[in-house]
């Protein structure tokens, strides 16, 4: 059974028969829900893990917490922009594109032109102006980002946005983030630890789960594996 629109709050662990998460149905008033279960795969990001939202209780181990707050939270934004036409050359296309130098670290550094032939731009927002971008409206951000452009490609000033989207990662309460890196005077045994199940009962995936490919889709389908087959040997 899928619940959608349930948010966990809880995960209880203190019977050895089961484990209890609590959740708030978000769709029904809030009001928080038991669901009882064998055991339970917990695959939150780091930076949902590293800000408490989820109570464990018991808590969970010190190696546990320590390999919690051990790790990295990285974060990137994203914006894309959908024009009436384009202004840029073919040679851009694709995987191609161009970085912008600003005296504001990252402001807008790496364009990107997704799809040839289409009037479609990205660009990549880096660590530190990224969250500079989450306090922006879109029109703010958007504004910013033409000017950008503008200064680039005069032929721009003329041509009209019709769409735009743009990311707050670090503003979203279900990621708090992008990615986990290891920071320096780290080890990356720690991602071992944060893997390890605990009382056979909970376990865990999530790129911040896989020591070789964390920060990564594939090292995130990899651990949801790798933890179901751990759950599987034992029910």
């Amino acid at each position: 059974k899928v619940c959608l629109n349930h948010v966990v709050t809880k995960i209880n662990y203190v019977d050895k028969a089961n484990v209890v998460v609590t959740a708030r149905d978000t769709a029904n008033g809030n009001q928080d829900i038991d669901i009882r279960c064998d055991a339970v795969v917990v695959a939150l990001p780091i930076g949902v893990l590293q800000s408490k939202s989820v109570e464990f209780d018991p808590p969970l181990p010190k190696q546990k917490k320590d390999a919690i707050h051990g790790l990295g939270s990285a974060l990137m934004n994203k914006i894309v922009m959908v024009f009436e036409n384009r202004f840029w050359g073919d040679d851009d296309d694709g995987l191609g594109g161009w970085t912008y130098a600003s005296k504001t670290r990252g402001k807008f550094r790496m364009w990107i032109a997704p799809e040839r032939n289409e009037p479609v731009l990205m660009c990549l927002l880096p660590p530190d102006y990224a969250k500079i971008s989450e306090d922006l409206s879109d029109e703010e951000l958007q504004s910013e980002a033409l000017s950008v452009l503008q200064s680039c490609f005069p032929a721009s000033r003329s041509i009209r946005v019709t769409h735009f989207y743009r990311s707050r990662w670090g503003k979203d309460p279900f990621s708090r983030g992008t990615w986990t890196y290891i920071p320096v005077g780290s080890h990356p045994d720690i991602i071992d630890a944060l893997a390890e199940p605990i009382d056979g009962r909970l376990f865990f995936a999530g790129e911040c789960t896989s020591r070789t490919d964390f920060s990564t889709v594939h090292g995130a389908f990899d651990s949801g594996k790798r933890a179901g087959e751990e759950m599987l040997a034992l029910y």
